[in-house]
Protein backbone atom coordinates (compact mmCIF):
# COMPACT_ATOMS: atom_id res chain seq x y z
CA UNK A 1 0.00 0.00 0.00
CA UNK A 2 1.29 3.27 -1.01
CA UNK A 3 1.65 6.36 1.07
CA UNK A 4 -1.11 8.74 1.69
CA UNK A 5 -0.15 12.25 0.63
CA UNK A 6 0.45 14.43 3.58
CA UNK A 7 -2.58 16.47 4.77
CA UNK A 8 -3.47 18.87 6.93
CA UNK A 9 -3.04 16.93 10.08
CA UNK A 10 0.77 16.38 8.80
CA UNK A 11 1.24 20.42 8.61
CA UNK A 12 -0.12 20.65 11.64
CA UNK A 13 2.19 17.52 13.46
CA UNK A 14 5.03 19.83 11.89
CA UNK A 15 4.08 22.76 13.40
CA UNK A 16 3.78 21.48 16.58
CA UNK A 17 7.26 19.99 16.13
CA UNK A 18 8.54 23.69 15.22
CA UNK A 19 6.82 26.23 17.62
CA UNK A 20 7.82 23.99 20.13
CA UNK A 21 11.01 25.13 19.57
CA UNK A 22 12.21 28.79 19.43
CA UNK A 23 10.39 31.65 17.38
CA UNK A 24 12.99 32.25 14.38
CA UNK A 25 14.05 36.02 14.14
CA UNK A 26 12.71 36.34 10.62
CA UNK A 27 8.61 35.30 12.09
CA UNK A 28 7.42 37.71 13.92
CA UNK A 29 5.69 37.43 17.33
CA UNK A 30 2.28 38.25 15.53
CA UNK A 31 2.73 35.13 13.29
CA UNK A 32 4.31 33.19 15.47
CA UNK A 33 0.94 34.01 17.91
CA UNK A 34 -0.95 32.94 14.82
CA UNK A 35 0.83 29.26 14.40
CA UNK A 36 0.48 28.02 18.05
CA UNK A 37 -3.50 29.52 18.04
CA UNK A 38 -3.68 27.37 14.83
CA UNK A 39 -2.27 24.42 16.47
CA UNK A 40 -3.96 24.58 19.37
CA UNK A 41 -7.22 24.65 16.98
CA UNK A 42 -6.26 21.85 15.20
CA UNK A 43 -5.64 19.86 17.97
CA UNK A 44 -9.33 20.56 19.40
CA UNK A 45 -10.37 19.22 15.76
CA UNK A 46 -8.45 15.95 16.21
CA UNK A 47 -9.36 15.65 19.81
CA UNK A 48 -12.97 15.80 17.85
CA UNK A 49 -12.44 13.55 15.58
CA UNK A 50 -10.96 10.93 18.34
CA UNK A 51 -14.59 11.07 19.52
CA UNK A 52 -15.51 8.40 16.94
CA UNK A 53 -12.59 5.67 17.66
CA UNK A 54 -9.28 5.61 16.71
CA UNK A 55 -10.20 3.99 12.64
CA UNK A 56 -12.74 6.42 12.33
CA UNK A 57 -10.28 9.50 13.63
CA UNK A 58 -7.10 8.21 11.65
CA UNK A 59 -9.49 8.15 8.09
CA UNK A 60 -10.86 11.44 8.96
CA UNK A 61 -7.06 13.04 9.47
CA UNK A 62 -5.93 11.19 6.15
CA UNK A 63 -3.83 8.90 7.98
CA UNK A 64 -2.45 5.38 8.77
CA UNK A 65 -3.67 4.08 12.73
CA UNK A 66 -0.25 3.93 13.65
CA UNK A 67 0.87 7.45 12.76
CA UNK A 68 -2.17 8.33 14.58
CA UNK A 69 -1.04 6.07 17.61
CA UNK A 70 2.17 7.57 17.29
CA UNK A 71 0.58 10.88 17.28
CA UNK A 72 -1.08 10.23 20.37
CA UNK A 73 2.00 8.86 22.31
CA UNK A 74 3.74 10.68 24.72
CA UNK A 75 5.60 13.77 22.79
CA UNK A 76 3.59 13.22 19.92
CA UNK A 77 1.59 16.59 18.73
CA UNK A 78 -2.11 14.73 20.27
CA UNK A 79 -0.53 13.52 23.42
Amino acid sequence: MSRPADGLAHVAASLARLTAAERPEWVSARSWGAARALLTSLRADAAEALDGGPTDAAEALGVGRATLARWRDEGGWLA
